[in-house]
């Protein structure tokens, strides 16, 4: 174990967890690798990068107490708008190819 994590974990506890999830098999537990065309890449991307700004964005202020609780219909419609059953496609069609390889 890297020296570090004795500094950074002072407690038995957390020295136990942390020797017992780097002595896993993490590589059968590891979400495959999905791999899409270029074209749905580039389609994915534009739609998850507005998406991901947006519940960033709409999450803090919910929380923050900025946008109260009624506004998060709103909010679900706005990212219905914004083609997340396409981003969902997308990711489902690259799944399917990836589980025919």
């Amino acid at each position: 174990m890297v020296r570090c994590f004795f500094a950074v974990f002072t407690l038995p506890q957390q020295r136990d967890a942390v020797r017992l999830w780097a002595d896993t098999d993490t590589d059968a537990y590891m979400i495959p690798l999905v791999p899409r065309t270029e074209l749905e890449n580039a389609e994915f991307s534009s739609i998850m990068l507005y998406i991901t700004t947006l519940v960033d964005e709409m999450s803090l202020k919910i929380m923050l107490g900025v946008e109260p609780l009624e506004a998060f219909d709103g909010y679900v419609s706005k990212i219905k708008a914004a083609k997340i059953d396409r981003a969902i496609e997308v990711q489902k069609n690259a799944l399917l190819r990836s589980e025919k390889l």
